[in-house]
């Protein structure tokens, strides 16, 4: 029976060996601590644009689940920070509101 072979590969920068596992997309060298890309070259080339357009990429590939429940998170993030505006803007305008009123008053 063939037993899977062992990704083992040397990093660009100082040689040392890195085993990345089953399912790395990317790791870091414990030597000199410089982030790799072990996806074909392709794939490298558009998950740097991602990340050049503030996506982060997962160092481990992620299940569809992972992948559901992290933008649930972040749209529940970003529906606070709306409701968050929202009040802010609110509260704003009611303080502005009984300025004018204030100043039409007394004026």
């Amino acid at each position: 029976m063939l037993t899977p072979r062992a990704r083992v590969i040397s990093c660009p920068n100082c040689g040392g060996p890195i085993d990345p596992g089953a399912d790395a997309v990317r790791v870091t060298c414990e030597h000199c601590h410089r982030v790799i890309d072990i996806t074909p070259e392709g794939v490298a080339t558009m998950a740097n644009a991602l990340v050049k357009a503030g996506v982060a990429i997962p160092k481990h590939a992620m299940s569809v689940d992972d992948i559901h429940a992290e933008i649930a998170e972040r749209d529940a993030v970003k529906r606070e920070r709306t409701k968050t505006a929202l009040l802010v803007a609110l509260v704003v305008g009611l303080m502005v509101a009984g300025l004018v009123a204030l100043a039409i008053a007394f004026g």
